[in-house]
């Protein structure tokens, strides 16, 4: 009887220790810059389907976003904690100034769009639950106002 107890406890400690850690996050490596097809571009702020226009020129310098506004005046946001989780799907964190900021999701649909996707967005239950129709920032290369590619 001691000989089955223990080997039924041995199979049961092996087989729990080779199962894979289950884990809720992304696996993501860290990474210093997003990818040149975004950087080396001019971008324009479009809006998310629940939003008015903006028409914001972005400009990318490392990992900081140099926004120049429609209506005047500029803001630099950064993204720190790069992190990629696929070839199209990277997570940082965005300071919108030095007391504001958030985590969000850098979705590259292609090489003319991308959208900035906080983690929990307003009236959206889930992380990084926002999409182009409410919710998320789309960055296109498209200048002229509200259309989105």
């Amino acid at each position: 009887m001691k000989k089955q107890l223990l080997t039924l406890s041995m199979t049961v400690v092996l087989a729990l220790t080779s199962l894979p850690a289950i884990s809720s996050q992304a696996k993501t490596t860290p990474v210093k810059h997003l990818p040149t097809s975004i950087t080396k571009k001019t971008w324009y702020r479009k809006t998310s389907g629940s939003e008015g226009g903006f028409n914001d020129k972005t400009v990318f310098h490392g990992n900081t976003m140099r926004m120049t506004f429609s209506y005047g005046g500029n803001a630099d946001w950064k993204l720190t904690k790069l992190r990629k989780s696929s070839a199209k799907v990277y997570y940082a964190t965005l300071h919108y100034s030095k007391k504001y900021s958030s985590p969000v999701k850098i979705k590259i649909r292609s090489h003319k769009k991308f959208d900035i996707i906080e983690k929990h967005g307003v009236n959206s239950r889930g992380n990084y639950a926002g999409n182009e129709n409410y919710g998320a920032m789309i960055f296109s290369t498209n200048k002229k106002p509200n259309v989105i590619d």
